[in-house]
């Protein structure tokens, strides 16, 4: 396996070390600087392998047909974990988490179709800005979540919970956005 494999790999093997450590505070007492550490460093690898595995995969000629899969999947992967959490904890409403995995769901079965045809499908102009979409999201969520945990959300200002909720909606306007732009390149394929 490539270096840059193992990079995105990290991706999905940290997913659910975030979701525990994410619900850690709810089973045992556990002091919340010490979660909020972990998470930053998590998040943090996370969002940092996604942006260099594919750097590193093109500088050292790594790029494998199984990258093109993982990274993806990897992708997927991790932000679904973030979005699920922030569902569950009550302050990403569910049916803009639904969108996301919706989403996600069709340009899987869209990746499929194509690999049935002998065909990978590239990446998108639109799946890189929902990379940064999703990203930037993400870190605000878990910062909220940072003022939970620190019983300090009660105090966050009012335009900072509108702006958490406007990047939420965001997030599930760009999910069905990239997941129509997907589906126009499996719908002009049918039709040559």
């Amino acid at each position: 396996m490539t270096m840059a494999n193992k990079i995105t790999l990290l991706r999905v093997i940290l997913s659910p070390v975030f979701f525990l450590i994410f619900f850690l505070p709810t089973w045992f007492s556990v002091p919340p600087v010490l979660i909020i550490v972990l998470l930053v460093c998590i998040f943090a690898v996370i969002e940092l392998s996604d942006l260099f595995d594919g750097k590193i995969a093109r500088k050292y000629n790594e790029v494998s047909d199984l990258g093109k899969l993982l990274d993806p999947f990897s992708d997927s992967f991790s932000r679904l974990t973030y979005f699920f959490c922030f569902t569950v904890a009550g302050f990403m409403p569910s049916w803009l988490f639904l969108p996301v995995l919706y989403r996600d769901l069709v340009v899987g079965f869209i990746r499929q179709l194509m690999a049935r045809e002998g065909l990978s499908m590239p990446a998108r102009k639109s799946g890189k800005i929902k990379a940064w979409v999703y990203a930037i999201t993400g870190i605000v969520g878990t910062l909220y979540y940072f003022t939970v945990l620190l019983d300090m959300s009660e105090r966050v200002p009012y335009a900072c919970v509108v702006t958490m909720y406007a990047l939420f909606g965001i997030t599930a306007l760009t999910a069905i956005w990239t997941m129509l732009d997907y589906a126009s390149v499996i719908a002009s394929k049918n039709k040559s």
